[in-house]
């Protein structure tokens, strides 16, 4: 089967980040945690070699786009995935924000505890996202998967935003009525010279 093959090829994980030096924390999940439940542990530099090995293609994305515009977007592919968000922030002013969330998968519903980090280039907005299993030391790939398929979907959500936001027209110049042609002046006719064959002479 699928899980039986995956078991056996991929590596024992249960917690992937597109940054392995400095993921993004789980707070809420720190919190929602009971006893059973896997417990958030950080990374080792055995785990980053496993995880870089096996997924070289979870990694953050670089949008040229400001943190409040890819809030949005996060914002918007969190709805529509479903998944249950435990943090979202109210205000993007701050340089860096995270939302968390609570995903589950397909079958039997296992959940997942779900960061996604954005942090303020000035010009440019860094994403990070992390995936940790709640439950069993081995994923079978599943949070990979999840990171991969919405950093796919953020991509064409932002995409979309750059292509289909409307640049301000600058305003059409007011016609300019034209200028009057100057009159031409009509020089006088020359008087015409009198008549004076019927004048008495002299």
């Amino acid at each position: 089967s699928v899980a039986l093959y995956r078991g056996l090829t991929l590596p024992s994980l249960d917690d992937i980040s597109t940054d392995t030096d400095d993921p993004p924390v789980l707070s809420a999940a720190t919190v929602e945690r009971k006893p059973g439940m896997n417990v958030i542990e950080p990374f080792t530099p055995e785990r980053r070699k496993l995880q870089h090995d096996a997924y070289p293609t979870a990694t953050g994305r670089r949008y040229g786009a400001p943190i409040s515009q890819v809030a949005d977007s996060v914002n918007d592919v969190l709805d529509e995935r479903g998944w249950t968000v435990l943090v979202r922030p109210e205000s993007v002013e701050a340089t860096e924000v995270t939302f968390e969330a609570v995903a589950r998968t397909l079958v039997m519903g296992f959940a997942s505890d779900v960061a996604i980090r954005l942090i303020d280039e000035g010009n440019s907005t860094y994403v990070d996202m992390r995936s940790a299993s709640r439950y069993g030391a081995h994923d079978f790939g599943d949070n990979a998967r999840r990171i991969e398929a919405f950093l796919a979907d953020l991509d064409v959500e932002i995409a979309y935003l750059t292509v289909v936001v409307p640049v301000e027209e600058p305003p059409a110049p007011e016609p300019v009525a034209p200028k009057p042609e100057p009159e031409l002046a009509v020089p006088d006719e020359p008087a015409e010279p009198l008549d004076r064959s019927e004048d008495p002479p002299d």
